[in-house]
């Protein structure tokens, strides 16, 4: 797959696979109906074949049709490109912002904290640095990538901060 794409757009789809794929890992398991589509930034081949691979974001999109013609799948997409440039309201970015810092200073990443408060930040940058980076699971990721809008994924980020500020607190 790499290869292949490295020949053509450098561009490949990336999807979770839903629950239970362990057993079924090698007939092809579902997967979630929206994942994203990435530009392969770098690869390295590893000695036993795979490859470690950083990839650029590019758009959400659904998968329609799926087909394992190749070792991998390939499949029909739709992808979810905002007509316009998303924005948050002030409320929510600022909502945002503070759950965010009061998280991460919990976890002393106080370093990251400044990089939140700083105005240089779009909104949509800051929303999916968060919802990438943060230490959220792969069902809570799927969470924030099949919101309709930014401003619905920054309320479910909020949400899910907010749950996680709360265990630290019991577990404190």
């Amino acid at each position: 797959m790499i290869q292949d794409a490295a020949t053509h757009e450098q561009c490949i789809g990336m999807a979770l696979l839903k629950d239970g794929w362990e057993d079924e890992y090698e007939q092809a398991p579902p997967i979630h109906p929206i994942g994203c589509v990435g530009r392969i930034i770098s690869s390295h081949k590893l000695s036993d074949g795979r490859y470690n691979i950083v990839l650029q974001g590019l758009y959400r999109c659904s998968y329609e049709e799926q087909t394992v013609m190749t070792n991998y799948r390939q499949a029909r997409i739709t992808p979810h490109i905002p007509e316009t440039s998303p924005s948050l309201t002030s409320d929510v970015r600022r909502h945002l912002e503070q759950t965010a810092q009061d998280y991460l200073t919990s976890k002393k990443a106080n370093e990251l904290c400044d990089i939140i408060g700083s105005a240089n930040l779009t909104d949509p940058i800051l929303v999916h640095n968060l919802s990438a980076g943060l230490d959220l699971s792969p069902l809570e990721k799927q969470f924030l990538l099949e919101s309709d809008d930014l401003t619905q994924q920054a309320r479910r980020l909020i949400d899910l901060i907010r749950f996680k500020l709360a265990d630290l607190q019991t577990q404190g």
